[in-house]
């Protein structure tokens, strides 16, 4: 195969170009075929009007003789030049003349043409017979003269020169449709490799090039200043690999901060470890002050544990293995609230609007860190009550939950799933509702804030519905 930097094209005869250019002559000499049968029988029916045309001028020599009687050589002279064998002038005069070869068996014709009621259909059938039948036949042709509308001519003639010449004339329709073609095909050919193949090979080298080496900034494409699809093509592909070499960065960079955080992540637990152990001992030292501060240090601690599992989680990128089966979403719902920590549950009430029946097919354990996530966040922001309702749509279930805190402010709602972008709440980095997000779609469903609310917070989780228990 010839090679053109990074691309091994098809061989010239696989080629888009050569398939278009083949596909031109073939639909270039279709529309000449097209034209072709028409054609021949305008020519045909022309060549029966000049025969009687000829026909009409040599029975007129009848009427010019003083008998209306002429020799037989000047007869046949007559029919020869008409390339006839017979004519019959009706209504000329009121009379009707007739001049026939003499002296020879009269032939026999095998088939009528009257142009006068010839249609196109049949005209072009009569034709394609002429130009294929191997031997000449006799016909009668009837038909007003040429040069006297108001006068019928009859003429029996041999169709040998009909075919010689209408054969003539297709070969010189064929020799003409050929030249067409190529250079129809030709001027097609390098348009085509103009306007489109380099354009594409263009675009291929670029998506090669950005497949191989994906962070290299030099190999980029600069699209054309073209309005067509192609130019499109380009302006897209050009954004995409814009778009996929920051994603690329942007993975790269959370890839070492997961590497970074993995190092660390066992030192740092150590250390709350240690941490939790003082608090633990500061509750029961028996000094008022210190087991006072001990729940806020406790808290603390807690917050940083969640803090790298959530950072962790995230930088890892991967979703775990979904073990999905029929769940009661009413047990998912109570264990997600009996993980928040004591002091969380003493400020923030459930009210479950969950029944028994109610039933997804999801991973519980998975799907249960959407509301454990939902449900901290209610709290931490000082709602006192927790609602929870479903609506079965489909088959899928729609689960609200629903809270009596500030709300979320209008200008946090357009980054409230993007990673790193809330710094409102001390301790957060705005990643557990990406996370709960991804876990809700990785079942087939979704997260989303519910804005048709006018006090509190309330997010819309869809999930897959089960109809088994």
């Amino acid at each position: 195969m010839t090679k053109i930097d990074d691309i091994d094209l098809p061989p010239a005869r696989r080629s888009l170009s050569a398939r278009l250019l083949l596909l031109a002559i073939v639909y270039v000499m279709l529309s000449e075929i097209l034209i072709y049968v028409p054609s021949i029988h305008r020519f045909r029916v022309e060549y029966l009007q000049s025969r009687l045309a000829d026909g009409h001028l040599a029975v007129l020599a009848l009427d010019a003789s003083p008998d209306r009687q002429i020799n037989d050589r000047l007869s046949d002279e007559l029919l020869r030049h008409a390339r006839s064998d017979m004519v019959v002038l009706h209504g000329y005069g009121a009379r009707t003349l007739m001049l026939e070869r003499r002296g020879a068996a009269k032939p026999t014709p095998s088939d009528v043409v009257d142009l006068r009621t010839l249609g196109l259909v049949e005209g072009m059938m009569q034709a394609l017979e002429d130009v294929f039948r191997a031997e000449p036949v006799w016909i009668r042709v009837v038909g007003a003269s040429p040069k006297d509308p108001r006068t019928l001519v009859e003429s029996v003639i041999t169709t040998a020169d009909l075919q010689k010449e209408i054969r003539a004339f297709s070969q010189r329709i064929l020799g003409l449709s050929i030249l067409i073609s190529i250079v129809t095909a030709a001027l097609i050919y390098v348009t085509i490799q103009i306007l489109m193949v380099r354009p594409m090979l263009r675009l291929t080298r670029s998506m090669i090039r950005f497949r191989d080496a994906p962070e290299d900034t030099e190999q980029v494409l600069i699209p054309e200043k073209r309005g067509d699809e192609i130019g499109i093509a380009q302006r897209a592909l050009a954004e995409m690999q814009d778009r996929l070499r920051q994603a690329l960065a942007h993975r790269a960079r959370l890839a070492a901060l997961g590497a970074a955080m993995a190092k660390v992540n066992h030192d740092l637990r150590n250390i709350l470890a240690t941490v939790q152990l003082v608090a633990d001992g500061l509750v029961n030292s028996g000094d008022y002050k210190a087991a006072k501060m001990a729940p806020r240090l406790t808290g603390a601690v807690e917050r940083a544990e969640r803090l790298v599992d959530q950072i962790l989680e995230f930088a890892r990128g991967t979703p775990a293995t979904l073990r999905r089966k029929p769940t009661r979403l009413k047990a998912i719902i109570d264990r997600a609230y009996g993980e928040l920590t004591p002091v969380l549950r003493e400020t923030l009430a459930l009210d479950s609007r969950i029944s028994d029946e109610d039933m997804v097919a999801v991973d519980g354990s998975e799907v249960g860190r959407i509301f454990v996530n939902l449900a901290r966040n209610a709290a931490e922001a000082g709602a006192t009550v927790w609602t929870v309702t479903v609506e079965p749509v489909g088959p899928k279930m729609f689960v609200t939950c629903r809270d009596n805190g500030p709300g979320i402010p209008v200008e946090a709602r357009q980054k409230l799933f993007e990673p790193f972008s809330r710094s409102s709440k001390v301790g957060s980095m705005g990643l557990g509702l990406v996370i709960a997000r991804d876990i809700a779609r990785a079942h087939g469903g979704d997260l989303m804030l519910d804005t048709d609310v006018s006090s509190g917070a309330a997010f819309k989780v869809i999930l897959p519905a089960t109809l088994t228990a």
